[in-house]
């Protein structure tokens, strides 16, 4: 490889840092005339925001209707196609966050959540007509299969599009980043609650009578396009973030093995704890209703009960909410690598604890609420929110999303794996299976801990314009050509007296058609 000159790299870095301060203070400008001040980063929040909220309750209210499922449809809803229905969203999952993210890279963050709020609004209402052919009960099934696996796409699409630019608005409105993104990712609590609420209450409303349950699980699947609808509209009204117009490059031809070289130890951590959370979160989520009445069994009839169940589970999972809130505001202090390691570590032990002494529990289900809570709280005050952060502060904007992405897919693989594995650990007998589990969860999240402590940077001070100047400088000292990492659409912030945009222009114009960098409008 050739020599680097150094002077010259610092010449061009420099380069870069003088155009992205023109972008900024024209953007500036824009936003004042368009919304009457710096309105734009809000919206890109409010927006994220309340996507999450809606994403949650499509997840978590199958948690609820898998007991009215099998109550109302025993010879169609077998446990082979409760599989189906809980993990098609999973698959779902995984395909729109890779395609999306890169997608949010390549074109932008508005219409990457234009399109994912699109998928939102269309999802449930194909899954609240769903039928079968000749009334077939099984075919019913097989469509909610399908139709929750296209769901699912939209749903992993606002993982890096909705990450990436609540990360890029509160930097763009000079507030705190880490409360800005993960005040967003705190709407997926208050989804999950409201889905146990709501599906609670149709439950209630239709016991008194068994024919209502076909109507209850339609209007609790049709309830989640209500918030979907202003979604949209604000999402016309967005732009895309002043951090993604200076360094968000649509590049045809990126030079991936030069990311993969910069960032593959970081992608394993990112990607790795990813997995261990959601392996562990989303297996204990989905099936937290089974969990609770295994306990309860031998010390409450009223166990058998589907919405005394569904109280205690949902009783559980209010005393972990508050840990996405407590992440939200000490992120930006404390740090969203300690904060990772911290909810690890806490979790992992009160899950070994909860394994060693469960056979007490069972006759004792008060700590068992108390401890089961503790975990989710130190699990939300942990890796289900700081993973989702994370590769935001790690990865360079011309990358975010799309590593963001990646990492997310591994993480929904490991919560299909999860929910897979639970299962025959848990029927090994009603004592030992439990156990096993919670041991089993508990070495599996200090692991985690220690991933996060080899594999992830913390980058809490460090601002995005910095970690994309790192990213451009790599770049420059391995090759890349500063034309580049040049937008080609940089001309509009610039007056066409610039002497240097001239030069620049006229020494670049049969170039620009083989640029591997062209940033997005």
């Amino acid at each position: 490889m050739a020599v680097v000159d150094g002077s010259r790299i610092d010449e061009e870095v420099n380069k870069l840092k003088e155009e992205a301060d023109v972008v900024v203070q024209q953007r500036h400008a824009e936003e004042e005339k368009l919304y009457g001040g710096f309105r734009s980063p809000i919206i890109n929040t409010l927006v994220s925001g309340v996507g999450f909220f809606t994403d949650a309750y499509n997840i978590f209210i199958v948690s609820i209707l898998n007991g009215v499922w099998t109550e109302g449809y025993p010879d169609a809803f077998t446990s082979t196609m409760k599989t189906r229905v809980s993990n098609s969203i999973l698959v779902g999952d995984i395909v729109g966050m890779l395609f999306f993210g890169l997608f949010a890279d390549r074109i932008g963050r508005k219409a990457g959540l234009l399109s994912t709020a699109t998928i939102l609004l269309i999802g449930p209402i194909l899954e609240t007509v769903s039928f079968g052919a000749n009334g077939s009960q099984t075919g019913m099934f097989w469509m909610l299969v399908i139709v929750r696996g296209f769901l699912g796409v939209g749903i992993g699409g606002e993982y890096p599009c909705a990450a990436t630019t609540s990360c890029e608005a509160g930097e763009d409105a000079k507030i705190k980043r880490g409360k800005n993104v993960l005040l967003v990712f705190a709407m997926q609590g208050v989804g999950t609650i409201t889905a146990y609420v709501y599906g609670i209450m149709l439950i209630e409303w239709a016991k008194a009578n068994p024919s209502n349950f076909e109507p209850v699980w339609r209007v609790a699947l049709a309830s989640s396009i209500v918030p979907v609808i202003p979604i949209y509209i604000l999402r016309w009204r967005m732009r895309n973030s002043t951090r993604y117009e200076i360094a968000g490059l649509s590049r045809k031809n990126l030079p991936w093995l030069l990311v993969l070289r910069k960032y593959w130890v970081n992608l394993i951590g990112t990607a790795g704890t990813w997995f261990i959370n959601d392996f562990l979160f989303y297996s204990n989520g989905l099936f937290s209703s089974e969990m609770t009445k295994s306990i309860l069994e031998e010390t409450d009839v009223r166990s058998s009960n589907l919405v005394f169940t569904e109280y205690t589970s949902m009783l559980i999972l209010l005393i972990g909410l508050p840990g996405y809130f407590v992440s939200a505001f000490t992120a930006d202090y404390i740090g969203s690598r300690n904060i990772q390691i911290i909810g690890a570590v806490m979790s992992g032990v009160i899950a070994i604890i909860m394994g060693g002494i469960f056979n007490l529990m069972r006759t004792n289900p008060g700590p068992f609420i108390m401890m089961y809570g503790l975990f989710f709280f130190f699990t939300q005050f942990g890796a289900n929110c700081t993973t989702f952060i994370l590769p935001t502060e790690t990865y360079a904007t011309a990358v975010r999303a799309t590593l963001h992405g990646v990492s997310a897919a591994f993480g929904k693989t490991g919560a299909a794996i999860g929910t897979q594995v639970f299962n025959p650990l848990k029927k090994i007998n009603p004592v030992n299976g439990p156990r096993a589990v919670f041991i089993f969860c508990g070495g599996l999240s200090l692991i985690g801990a220690i991933v996060t402590y080899i594999c992830i940077p913390d980058n809490k001070n460090k601002s995005l314009e910095t970690i994309d100047m790192e990213f451009e400088r790599y770049c420059l000292e391995h090759g890349v050509e500063l034309k580049y990492l040049q937008p080609t659409h940089y001309s509009k912030y610039f007056s066409a007296s610039d002497s240097d945009e001239k030069a620049r222009t006229n020494g670049n114009d049969s170039d620009e058609k083989n640029s591997i960098a062209v940033l997005s409008e």
